[in-house]
């Protein structure tokens, strides 16, 4: 880990040889920026080396409720959204959404690279149903996210019927 100066130096001492991915993250903007990139360190010192940031990815969707017992449907704000990144390391803190009380979210400064979507805070006597993209189960499949991209149509589904497991 280091720091970056002011003026975007940044100098990491001791690194062995080999392969690694450089990961960076800007704090400076409302919105975080990031950058992933493969470089190699050989026996003499990598100077020079120019690092990209780009723009954070964003979801956005909608948090529902399917009642079969006709309990009453919990106000969508108590619920909130994260999505986790697979595979990696997290740059800073994983942003969390918080659901409006129409049932709609928007999850803004995620990095990319692939992402579970996860609710946070499932009301009490409801559970997770299905987290669905554009109509596809995505609820144990990561999702790949490219910089700057904005992705929609995300549903994240409770329901009511609480299932027995049977040991």
């Amino acid at each position: 880990a280091s720091r970056i100066n002011w003026d975007g130096a940044f100098s990491m001492n001791g690194v062995a040889p080999g392969r690694y991915i450089l990961r960076a993250r800007s704090d400076d903007s409302v919105e975080p920026q990031f950058a992933v990139q493969s470089i190699t360190v050989a026996d003499t010192d990598l100077t020079n080396l120019t690092v990209i940031l780009a723009p954070a990815a964003a979801v956005s969707g909608t948090v529902s409720f399917e009642t079969s017992q006709g309990q009453q449907v919990p106000d969508p704000a108590s619920v909130r959204v994260g999505a986790p990144l697979v595979d990696s390391v997290d740059l800073g803190p994983n942003p969390v959404a918080r659901v409006e009380r129409t049932g709609t979210f928007t999850l803004n400064g995620l990095q990319a690279g692939p992402h579970l979507f996860r609710p946070q805070g499932n009301p009490r006597g409801w559970v997770l149903k299905a987290v669905t993209l554009n109509g596809r189960d995505v609820t144990d499949s990561p999702v790949e996210l490219r910089a700057g991209q904005t992705l929609t149509g995300l549903s994240v589904v409770f329901t009511d019927r609480l299932t027995e497991v049977n040991g």
